[in-house]
């Protein structure tokens, strides 16, 4: 009887540990079958900027540009040729252009100084015209008097504040040519800058024009 008994225990611990070695088994395999790998989704950086993309840029037109004397207003011209005592008429309007014309008497000569403005809008000078006329004190004068007044108002004419003025070199070139552009027919160009200077005359008269260097 006892004997029957141990073996019965046996038994029983056998099953136990059988059942428990089954469960076990199984549980593994239902974990390994039921665990699916999720491939992995590359972040995307959502504080990175795209730039936006930029129309092409259009074409100014340059043409207009040429035709006026870069930097450089009426109210600039007025304002350096005060030195001069220089008084203007006011805006004339033209059929194409709009002149302003400037003069005085050189009190010590009696020599007439012009400055003529010639512009689309006070913004827009198209050019500027300087002129000494010693026509009606050429009796009472020596020509070499006139020389000299000439040289110092085309030659302070000559130093407008204009986009890339270089006022020294062109005193400097008004001085070195005024004897040479009374001949008549003679005219003496240079260029300094954006702006084209011309210079003639005769005996007892010269002009000085400034206008930009691609105008026609």
């Amino acid at each position: 009887m006892v004997f029957m008994k141990r073996k019965l225990w046996k038994r029983c611990a056998f099953l136990v540990l059988l059942l428990f070695i089954v469960v076990g088994c199984s549980s593994g395999y239902e974990n390994g079958e039921n665990q699916v790998a999720t491939p992995e989704t590359p972040s995307v950086d959502q504080n990175v900027e795209q730039e936006p993309e930029q129309p092409p840029q259009s074409e100014e037109e340059t043409d207009t540009d040429s035709k006026y004397i870069p930097g450089l207003m009426s109210g600039d011209i007025k304002t350096h040729m005060k030195t001069w005592g220089i008084k203007f008429t006011g805006p004339q309007v033209g059929e194409d252009l709009v002149a302003d014309y400037g003069e005085t008497i050189d009190p010590d000569t009696g020599v007439k100084l012009h400055c003529d403005i010639y512009e689309a809008s006070p913004m827009q000078i198209e050019w500027v015209e300087f002129i000494v006329d010693g026509s009606l004190v050429a009796w009472s004068m020596d020509n070499a008097d006139f020389d000299e007044i000439t040289k110092a108002y085309l030659g302070y004419a000559a130093t407008l504040p204009y986009d890339g003025a270089n006022p020294a070199k062109a005193k400097a070139w008004i001085e070195a040519n005024v004897k040479a552009a009374k001949k008549q027919g003679n005219v003496l160009s240079t260029v300094i800058g954006p702006v084209k200077f011309d210079l003639y005359g005769t005996e007892w008269m010269r002009v000085l024009e400034v206008k930009p260097k691609d105008a026609e």
